[in-house]
């Protein structure tokens, strides 16, 4: 094989190595994006870059531990989690404070993440809003429970 045929050989193996890997770099960010977008299903990016999520099931007013949560709402600013909650205590009894763990779920009911959060004594009657700050970004969940974390 002559100098010229080989240089010609070498040269179309660099153009195709080189297609392979433009291919395989475009087909990565591909993956990534349509990751990107299902795993934030909940959640929509403000203009200034913070996160809201927009999840019907988590903002549902409920009965939970024995108070109603309501005006529910969950958000990413700052590069913090802040998940911030109304709780009324609807009974006859003052409640001592408590506190408990915010179990967030995905769709399918299986647990995303947790975090703690303290709720201070209420009054029969009385409404207050209380929320929990994280660094962890755990915006983009479905749904949420509150349970009563255990003393040992």
């Amino acid at each position: 094989m002559d100098k010229k045929t080989r240089n010609i050989i070498i040269g179309l193996i660099i153009v195709v190595a080189v297609i392979i890997v433009i291919v395989m770099i475009v087909n990565s960010k591909k993956d990534n994006k349509e990751s990107e977008l299902k795993k934030e299903e909940f959640t929509v990016e403000t203009a200034n870059g913070d996160k809201i999520n927009t999840s019907d099931k988590l903002k549902e007013a409920r009965e939970e531990l024995g108070y109603y949560i309501s005006n529910i709402t969950l958000q990413r600013k700052d590069a913090q989690t802040v998940f911030s909650i109304q709780i009324t205590n609807r009974g006859s009894k003052d409640t001592s404070g408590k506190l408990v763990d915010i179990v967030f779920l995905g769709k399918n009911g299986e647990e995303e993440a947790r975090m703690a959060m303290y709720i201070r004594a209420i009054k029969a009657g009385q409404s207050i809003r209380t929320q929990a700050t994280i660094n962890n970004d755990f915006t983009n969940v479905y749904n949420f429970r509150l349970e009563e974390r255990k003393t040992n």
